[in-house]
């Protein structure tokens, strides 16, 4: 949806069991699965730690491009620009550390709800 300037900080995430074992059942799949997982762009990921997850961290805007929820077709996550990223550390993960997808960052103007 319209998630933003959330702060993702000082984080352990451990999948013990090593990568593509890790899922999160709820969301219905058990593939393409990350230690932490947002598609609102505009998040600030700090110091946090992945380990042994199929992505590190993934930022999933175009796996709903029109936003989701009450957002719906009011933004744009694959276009809207890139919180902090840094001081992060990803191990042991079977695809990436960082996995940006297909982003196009932009200047765009949003209102306070994140709305394009």
């Amino acid at each position: 949806g319209n998630e933003m300037n959330n702060i993702i900080r000082w984080n352990a995430v451990i999948c013990p069991t090593g990568p593509l074992t890790c899922s999160v059942t709820w969301q219905g799949k058990v593939e393409a699965q990350a230690g932490i997982y947002f598609i609102g762009m505009t998040n600030h990921l700090l110091y946090n730690r992945v380990v042994g997850f199929e992505n590190g961290f993934w930022a999933a805007g175009t796996h709903h491009p029109n936003g989701q929820g009450n957002a719906k077709d009011k933004v744009c996550p694959q276009s809207t620009p890139l919180g902090q990223i840094r001081g992060n550390v990803n191990h042991d993960c079977f695809r990436f550390g960082l996995y940006l997808d297909d982003q196009h960052p932009r200047h765009v103007e949003r209102d306070a709800n994140g709305y394009i």
